[in-house]
């Protein structure tokens, strides 16, 4: 009964009724700069996707396992996906809607694949400068190294905490003036571009690949080898029947 298109109606204004009566004061507000939780938070999946995890026990980054339990994010995403017609596979927010990306065969949706691509910028990542500026840069870093060190507590206790101090101030200057270079980070237009020109070399190295297909018509009944060889359909006809 609750599956029908009556009930899921009353259900969703009753949803909505419940909503407008609350006035807003019990929901929380997401915008660009609001901070719900960490992609490393054991209780992301539950918060994010609770019908797939509604105790709370089949989270990433479970605190209670053992160091022979643990796995990495992206193995138990691809476990998640991979289990026989599983839950994972079939909520529309989890795996259908948010496909992104087709890697070692596996999909990945978009929530997950986005966490795993941060994770990838963090162990890529570079920095630089123009040869200009290098000496200049490198004597800046030396001199605001004392100061890092407490700015990063502060954004520790606070994100959205501001440099307040000159030396604090002198630190983002010196901080935006590197530039930062990503390498083979998966999914970028750079990573697509590199891998066409992997593709172009191959084919310039072995040429243009070709596919060839050879038709074999059966020889007693296929009225085709018939046709090709200028006889008529009836003639062909009668010698198939012996």
């Amino acid at each position: 009964g609750e599956r029908s298109p009556e009930d899921y109606r009353k259900m969703k204004a009753s949803a909505v009724a419940w909503c407008l009566d609350q006035g807003g004061n019990n929901f929380l507000q997401m915008q660009s700069s609001s901070v719900f939780m960490t992609d490393n938070d054991p209780a992301l999946l539950t918060f994010t996707f609770p019908s797939l995890d509604p105790w709370g026990i089949g989270g990433f980054n479970e605190p209670n396992r053992t160091p022979d339990q643990r796995i990495s994010f992206e193995r138990q995403v691809k476990n998640l996906l991979l289990q026989h017609d599983g839950e994972f596979q079939k909520d529309p927010s989890f795996a259908k809607y948010h496909v992104t990306l087709v890697e070692d065969g596996w999909r990945v949706p978009y929530v997950c694949w986005n966490i795993t691509q941060k994770k990838e910028v963090n162990k890529h990542v570079t920095f630089r400068t123009n040869a200009a500026s290098h000496a200049e840069t490198v004597a800046a870093i030396q001199e605001i190294s004392p100061h890092l060190t407490d700015l990063i507590k502060k954004w520790e206790l606070n994100p959205r905490a501001k440099a307040s101090t000159k030396a604090e101030k002198k630190v983002l200057r010196t901080l935006a003036k590197l530039r930062l270079i990503a390498k083979d980070l998966k999914g970028s237009s750079d990573y697509k571009q590199c891998r066409r020109n992997e593709i172009r070399a191959m084919m310039k190295s072995f040429s243009t690949p070709a596919l060839f297909l050879t038709l074999n018509p059966a020889d007693i009944i296929d009225p085709s080898l018939g046709a090709m060889g200028g006889i008529p359909q009836a003639e062909w006809e009668a010698m198939s029947e012996f």
